[in-house]
């Protein structure tokens, strides 16, 4: 099978159940206005004992608790309220969505990203600050990175 082939998340993927050692999701099913079927098709898909890699922008980052506390919530292009962007996680729902198909969390990165303009002051992307920050942001992503990368595994049997 070639496991690099790539699927429009809401259709079925046209493989058996438990096909693959590895399922790898990045940055699409926030675009989709059902997330539970991409999610319920790549839990199908992966054998038990599997790994399941995941990468959402994270709703919970910083920048938008405190504009989100000051009443604004701003549509910023790349990131995780980029207008694009349908549905919205933090690592609780990821959590949940993973659990209710018996994946259990193993690792939670980050990445910072701290490209994104109108995400970050221009003082964090400083070429002094930037290498700082984007180590704070692995130690502490739930906080201070802009997308999650949650690696799960299937229960086995």
């Amino acid at each position: 099978m070639n496991a690099s082939q790539l699927y429009i998340a809401e259709q079925d993927i046209p493989y058996p159940d438990a096909s693959f050692d590895v399922v790898v999701s990045d940055s699409a099913i926030e675009h989709l206005f059902d997330p539970a079927r991409p999610f319920d098709e790549l839990a199908r898909v992966l054998k038990p004992g599997g790994t399941f890699i995941l990468c959402l922008p994270n709703i919970a980052h910083w920048r938008h608790r405190w504009l989100l506390m000051r009443g604004k919530f701003p549509y910023i292009p790349a990131s995780p309220t980029d207008f694009t962007h349908l549905r919205f996680f933090t690592l609780n729902e990821i959590k949940q969505w993973l659990g209710d198909r018996d994946i259990l969390i193993e690792r939670v990165d980050g990445s910072p990203s701290t490209w994104v303009r109108g995400l970050y002051p221009i003082w964090i992307r400083h070429p002094w600050v930037r290498p700082w920050y984007d180590k704070l942001a692995h130690h502490w992503p739930t906080l201070l990175a802009r997308d999650l990368i949650v690696i799960g595994r299937k229960k086995t049997e």
